[in-house]
């Protein structure tokens, strides 16, 4: 074989090794994939939005970022009138403005997507000089998002339902509907410190004032009960019976208004509402730092139907509100019906007057002294004694408040606990024949309870017992 042919033949093979190889490579090759298309249509920070303008059939809403005050405004809404949770959600949606799927091609008509007319436009700006310009449409069928479609881009996508629904809405769908702050804590005792509520319905205002953080005068006031978390303060004063506090203090907090009837609103705007002739106003202040001492005061007027216009002060706006618990309370419903029970650690003893006898006990008990106490100067045993105060503190009414006569006439029986704190007045229990086997009780002046005749004839028999020496029934 010549050399020539030799050459040819070496060639015609690295000819035929190129182009199988290159056949097996180009077979090895996957189809081309139609391009990847991104769904983020901005990845930005919500304060990097400049503004936000949405045009709906709501009448849409305008977002824009004002430097005095610094922060956003929506439209002329003022911002404490604000759903803050919903505000921040919608801009962060829009600062990372991402579509959910992307619809396949070949597309239907936009009409199809509802995309002709569309529900809603939005126009975003933002602080680097970008901006976005797109279009909602209806919704999808089986997911129940929205179709969207960006201004310069022919394809259509999909965008999540709740982001899309706040873009449906007016100014008003960000205006929140919380009337009063919501309980923070794990009981509305703890969550109020006062509260008073006055009103046409009422004979007289209901104070209820906490313990606990109170004053001076309140401290001492509270010594007539014990360990009183809050007094009630009406005709009388009373402890507050907790299972019916917890149930009004608590609707004065979570109102949530069934909707914003409007806001901005001028004096006799306010007035259309009848919110001069208020139905029952509520005044309350928050305890914990968090509050500013100010007190809340919510004002209800009837709106028909179960229903009341609400305002609250600090504010001018006006809530449409279902009838909130404490609009039905009763002073009679919140006390309890301990005339007094003091602790023996705050009194230095009591005089008690009845049946012709006077009967002055004193009671003492220093450091790691044994308890002393004595009837008019006589000691006596400090375990009859405990069971004696027992029975003198389980003075109590069984009954609903009564209307005391004008002329009472002279106490069967009179009780006054002294106190050791310098200028606290005694507390004096004054009893009165009342009706039939009861006795009409007056607590420091004021008389709207009455009591069983039985207590009496039980008290001053443990009076002789306790001087004698003799077992104290405490059962009355």
């Amino acid at each position: 074989m010549t050399a020539r042919r030799i050459r040819r033949l070496v060639a015609l093979a690295l000819s035929c090794a190129l182009l199988g190889g290159l056949f097996l490579y180009l077979m090895n090759q996957d189809t081309p994939r139609e391009q990847e298309v991104s769904l983020h249509f901005s990845q930005r920070e919500p304060q990097q939005i400049d503004r936000l303008e949405v045009q709906n059939a709501q009448g849409g809403f305008t977002v824009t970022y004002q430097q005095n005050p610094d922060g956003y405004v929506v439209d002329d809404v003022p911002p404490e009138l604000l759903d803050m949770e919903r505000f921040i959600a919608l801009m962060v949606s829009q600062a990372a403005l991402t579509a959910k799927t992307r619809v396949a091609q070949p597309l239907k008509p936009l009409q199809d997507y509802g995309l002709d007319a569309p529900q809603a436009r939005a126009e975003l700006t933002f602080t680097d000089g970008g901006a976005l310009r797109y279009s909602l449409g209806a919704k999808e069928p089986l997911s129940g998002d929205y179709y969207l479609q960006l201004d310069g881009d022919d394809s259509v996508y999909t965008y999540p339902a709740e982001a899309a629904e706040a873009l449906l809405q007016g100014r008003a769908g960000l205006i929140s509907t919380l009337v009063t702050p919501e309980l923070a804590v794990s009981s509305p005792l703890s969550a109020i410190r006062d509260a008073r509520f006055s009103g046409p319905s009422l004979d007289e205002p209901i104070h209820i004032i906490a313990v606990m953080g109170g004053d001076a005068q309140t401290r001492a006031k509270a010594l007539t009960f014990g360990a009183a978390t809050h007094l009630v303060e009406g005709r009388g004063l009373h402890e507050l019976d907790q299972m019916n506090g917890i149930r009004v203090l608590g609707s004065l907090l979570g109102i949530r208004a069934i909707r914003v009837l409007g806001y901005n609103l001028a004096q006799e705007e306010l007035r259309a509402y009848t919110l001069d002739k208020p139905a029952m106003t509520a005044e309350f202040t928050l305890a914990g730092r968090e509050s500013d001492g100010q007190p809340i005061a919510l004002t209800l007027a009837d709106a028909g139907n179960d229903t009341f216009y609400a305002h609250v002060s600090g504010r001018d706006a006006v809530y449409l509100v279902n009838r909130p618990a404490f609009y039905d309370a009763r002073y009679e419903d919140l006390i309890m019906r301990y005339f007094a029970a003091p602790m023996l650690v705050d009194i230095s003893g009591l005089t008690i007057k009845g049946g012709g006898s006077r009967y002055d006990i004193t009671f003492s008990r220093d450091g790691a002294q044994p308890a002393k106490a004595a009837v008019n100067g006589h000691p006596v045993d400090t375990e009859l004694f405990y069971a004696f105060y027992r029975l003198v503190t389980s003075a109590a009414a069984d009954g609903g408040l009564i209307a005391p006569p004008e002329a009472p006439g002279e106490p069967v029986l009179e009780i006054a606990y002294h106190y050791k704190s310098d200028g606290r007045a005694d507390d004096l229990l004054r009893f009165y024949p009342g009706t039939v086997r009861r006795l009409m009780v007056e607590v420091n002046g004021v008389a709207e309870l009455d009591i069983r005749e039985s207590f009496m004839r039980r008290l001053l028999e443990a009076c002789e017992n306790l001087m004698a020496g003799l077992p104290i029934e405490e059962v009355w």
